[in-house]
């Protein structure tokens, strides 16, 4: 699990006119919170998990916030129909094992690959909604833990569960929008991949 203060959010905003901010992965909410620093007109938080959505919506009030207790692959169509298409938005795509992060089972992972099969890994999902819902590709997308899809020098090491879970790899990030987008990868903490549109002249 990665944390929105990784990046310099505001740089961000000032570069590609971000006007609205969308994760997957309420979890505690360290990002939210953070997220809910800048001047975003919306953002939007997703949380399957149902305990970590009930503490999120009493802690978080904010009238530019919606916190959604749903799959990210049912939530991401309702935002887009609720957001303008001309608006780049920021997304924070942190969502992966859904009750996995927060248990205490030492195959907690295993438990949550064989209870939710496909959705225990939304990313390429995730990315394939984008990429069909958002036409004009301005958004910036910044996607954490990439340990779990392959290995490298990142600073906290490798995952060891990598190998036994059988996660893949990340080709399908490229393949879905190498076309659209700028895309950067960074080896700090779990590893983070930075997706940029390359139509953007700022």
């Amino acid at each position: 699990m990665g944390h929105l203060q990784a990046f310099n959010v505001q740089e961000m905003i000032n570069k590609f006119n971000i006007q609205g901010y969308i994760e997957t992965g309420t979890g505690i909410g360290d990002s939210l919170s953070y997220a809910l620093k800048f001047s975003f007109k919306k953002l939007y938080s997703i949380e399957y998990d149902t305990k970590l959505y009930n503490k999120a919506i009493k802690k978080f009030i904010d009238p530019r916030l919606k916190i959604i207790n749903n799959f990210s692959k049912h939530a991401l169509p309702e935002i887009f129909s609720e957001i303008n298409e001309n608006d780049p938005y920021l997304f924070f795509l942190d969502a992966h094992f859904p009750e996995a992060d927060f248990g205490i089972a030492s195959n907690r992972y295993q438990i949550s690959l064989d209870k939710y099969g496909s959705d225990a890994l939304p990313l390429e999902t995730e990315l394939n909604i984008i990429d069909i819902m958002r036409p004009l590709h301005q958004d910036v997308i910044l996607i954490d833990d990439v340990w779990i899809y392959e290995e490298g020098p990142f600073e906290m090491g490798n995952w060891s569960e990598r190998n036994k879970l059988n996660t893949g790899n990340m080709t399908f990030v490229s393949e879905i929008l190498e076309n659209t987008h700028n895309i950067l990868k960074i080896y700090k903490q779990q590893g983070y991949l930075i997706l940029t549109p390359k139509e953007s002249k700022k």
